[in-house]
């Protein structure tokens, strides 16, 4: 096993450390910042791409709540990762508001650079060398490289263009776990290959709700 993976006892749960936290505080902001794509385009139009980005972000967080739920949040290089992405993740929530327009690039760059990112962390700096751990994280970095492509050129693109190409990477990044994340020429994965803590995950989830909730009240106070 890694040096930077969680060590847990039989029968001890998992629970969230501050600098978990503090990334969820970073996505709750980029779910308010959808808010205001919408609201700048009050039409079926900008209901789809605030959909779209909403996707985004709900991706970009799964995926995050997911490494944590592996790593061991005490270790110097972890926690360094984490304010990385932290970082990656106030960058892409900034672009949210003009990411169909001249912050494309940037909002697509954050998203590609957290994706990225952090499963090459997980594939190469985190399992060893011939594990299932290390075979698994770069399936999933296989088909985030994949998406990144598309992503990237939506970014250089206009108009519907841009659209098309970003549903493109849309479309890989979700069918991706559906298939679980299977790569031509290597042995498909089941279901069993991914041993996770559920109770870390529901303390995640329950957070992330709370955390938003009092930021829609906070909002709410602050504007009526």
């Amino acid at each position: 096993a890694s040096r930077f993976q969680r060590r847990r006892a039989p029968g001890e749960e998992q629970k969230a450390s501050n600098l978990e936290l503090f990334n969820d505080l970073v996505f709750v902001f980029a779910v308010t910042q959808v808010s205001h794509l919408l609201l700048d385009d009050l039409s079926w139009r900008g209901a789809g791409r605030a959909a779209l980005v909403l996707l985004v972000v709900w991706s970009a967080w799964n995926y995050t709540a997911w490494v944590t739920n592996e790593l061991d949040p005490d270790s110097p290089a972890v926690r360094l990762l984490l304010v990385a992405l932290m970082f990656a993740s106030l960058v892409l929530a900034v672009a949210i508001p003009d990411a169909f327009g001249e912050r494309a690039l940037l909002f697509a760059g954050a998203y590609v650079a957290l994706q990225v990112g952090r499963h090459a962390f997980l594939a190469f700096a985190v399992a060893p060398a011939g594990t299932l751990e290390r075979e698994r994280a770069a399936r999933i970095l296989t088909w985030f490289v994949a998406a990144g492509v598309f992503w990237i050129a939506g970014g250089l693109a206009e108009g519907s263009t841009q659209v098309w190409l970003w549903l493109v990477a849309l479309a890989i990044d979700w069918v991706a776990p559906l298939v679980l994340y299977w790569v031509p020429g290597r042995p498909r994965l089941t279901g069993e290959t991914w041993d996770v803590e559920t109770s870390h995950f529901a303390e995640r989830f329950q957070l992330f709700v709370i955390i938003a909730l009092g930021e829609t009240i906070v909002i709410t106070g602050a504007t009526t």
